[in-house]
């Protein structure tokens, strides 16, 4: 009897796949390189004050109620109607806070930062990523800032995803067995089976990334973009912020505005006991252009070879990473940092103060040209000490305004040599 042949038996896996081009970031990646000046990107900052909206009301915008008694008060007073009219489209809202003030040392911005490329750069070539520092500019002669971040809006970070490719992989295993028994004289035989079995998985990648980021101090603002496949980050990124003047800044000013004022009844001047005038505590930013220095640091993928493809795998490619210098740059015009503001100046060169029951003498300062003229006029008549029987005095710095003093309204310019004044200068 022949002996029994033990059973050989083969087990055979096979496993397959296929892969993507663009399962690589890009290929060939080589050491950070140089770049000419015109090949480098740029980035340039300003800021606009953003249009005030509209709060003015209208008849249609009271409540039944309020319509009625206004219909009410104009049968009543028609001689009054003119005046109720005016009431009516005034503004609601005052600048003046709780207190009575005025607070224009704070300066809500929108920030417009600009990155291009440069001007030789090649088509295909894309900035990775850009980082965009700001801080306020401290002008010679100055112990600090002119002003601080004090706040942003509209703009958070921005974290997105991007789909890079579906990558699809195909796994095959094969099971093979085979037995040669003897049986009697009829020699070896054989007994073959084969069991296959095919497996297909696929999978999406993505990769995230930041699209903006922006972290903010007091005294520097740092804007983070950046970008995956076939994307760039040059364009213009818009933030809404506030500008605030630190209260031992050299450009923080206090003074007292004019309000609401009774100099003139029915065109004859009043005198000094009957007139009336109020002010207001005002702080404000001088008027002086607010400047940042700006510093960019980048990262460039240029293509070095297969810029003919659309897929950025097949393309070989340098990385320049590089930090661009520091620029000075006007963020705020003097003109938009502070408004036109007027005074009154007598002959001699010294502007006119005022110091209200209780508080120390400031100057005085108006919105209107006009009133400012009318206050000029009104002094110009005769010898002033105050504006109502207790209402607030009036000084030129030393002491009551002397007798024989001529004035004369004027332009303010904020305490900042550099300001140019408007048109009107004075009368």
């Amino acid at each position: 009897m022949r002996a029994l042949t033990v059973p050989a038996l083969t087990l055979t896996l096979l496993a397959g796949g296929c892969t993507h081009p663009e399962d690589r970031r890009w290929t060939a990646m080589t050491a950070s390189y140089s770049i000419t000046a015109d090949e480098a990107p740029s980035v340039t900052v300003y800021a606009f004050a953003p249009p005030k909206a509209g709060n003015k009301t209208g008849v249609k915008d009271l409540s039944d109620h309020g319509q009625a008694a206004w219909i009410d008060a104009l049968a009543n007073s028609p001689a009054d109607a003119a005046a109720l009219r005016k009431a009516l489209s005034a503004p609601l809202e005052s600048e003046a806070g709780a207190t009575g003030s005025v607070d224009r040392s704070k300066l809500a911005r929108t920030l417009v930062i600009s990155v291009r490329k440069g001007a030789v750069s090649q088509p295909g070539d894309r900035l990775m990523r850009t980082v965009v520092t700001i801080t306020p500019h401290i002008p010679a002669g100055e112990a600090g800032p002119p002003f601080e971040f004090a706040g942003y809006s509209v703009v958070a970070t921005d974290t997105k995803v991007q789909s890079i490719a579906k990558l699809e992989t195909t796994t095959d295993t094969k099971l093979s067995a085979s037995l040669a028994p003897g049986i009697g004289g009829f020699g070896d035989n054989s007994v073959a089976g084969e069991l296959a079995h095919s497996r297909t998985t696929s999978a999406d990648i993505t990769q995230q990334y930041e699209n903006l980021g922006i972290d903010i101090l007091p005294n520097r603002m740092i804007i983070t973009r950046e970008s995956e496949r076939g994307l760039d980050v040059v364009g213009n990124t818009l933030i809404a912020l506030t500008l605030a003047a630190p209260i031992d800044s050299e450009r923080a000013h206090s003074a007292y505005l004019a309000g609401t004022n009774k100099l003139w009844d029915k065109g004859s001047m009043l005198s000094e006991g009957a007139a009336s005038m109020e002010v207001q505590p005002l702080t404000y930013f001088a008027r002086c252009d607010l400047q940042v220095d700006v510093a960019l640091n980048f990262q460039l993928r240029r293509i070095t070879s297969g810029r003919e493809f659309y897929t950025e795998g097949k393309q070989s490619v340098e990385i320049v990473t590089a930090a661009g210098e520091t620029t000075t740059q006007t963020l705020i015009r003097a003109s938009d940092a502070q408004g036109a503001l007027y005074q009154i100046l007598a002959k001699s060169g010294s502007a006119v103060l005022v110091s209200p029951p209780g508080s120390n003498q400031r100057r005085l300062l108006f919105d209107s040209f006009d009133e400012a003229k009318r206050m000029a006029a009104w002094l110009n008549a005769g010898a002033r000490t105050k504006v109502g029987p207790n209402g607030p005095g009036l000084t030129l710095g030393t002491g009551a305004l002397p007798h024989g003093e001529t004035y004369h309204a004027d332009f303010y310019s904020g305490d900042c040599p550099v300001a140019q004044p408007p048109s009107p200068v004075s009368q």
